[in-house]
C-alpha cells in the first residue's frame, strides 16, 4: 500500500475545508443563539453554499451577501 503524507492526506480529504466549514456553522450557530434571528438557522446552510460555490473568494462573496441583506431587509 502506498502511505500518503500528511499533506497528501489533508488535500486528499479536504480536511482545510471541512475545518472552515465547521468553524464557520459553529460562528452562526453563536450568532443566532445570541440575537434571536428569524429562520437563523439558514445561515449555516449558506455558509455552506457559499465555501462549495465561490472556492477561493469567499470573504469577497460573503461580504457581498452581508451587504446584500442589510441593503434590502
Amino acid at each position: 500500500m502506498n502511505k500518503l503524507t500528511l499533506k497528501e492526506h489533508f488535500d486528499a480529504f479536504r480536511v482545510g475545508t471541512s475545518l472552515k466549514l465547521t468553524l464557520a456553522g459553529i460562528i452562526c450557530i453563536l450568532i443566532n443563539n445570541i440575537f434571536h434571528f428569524d429562520l437563523g438557522y439558514l445561515s449555516t446552510l449558506f455558509v455552506f453554499l457559499i465555501l462549495i460555490i465561490a472556492h477561493g473568494e469567499t470573504f469577497k462573496v460573503g461580504v457581498q451577501s452581508l451587504v446584500g441583506v442589510i441593503i434590502n431587509p
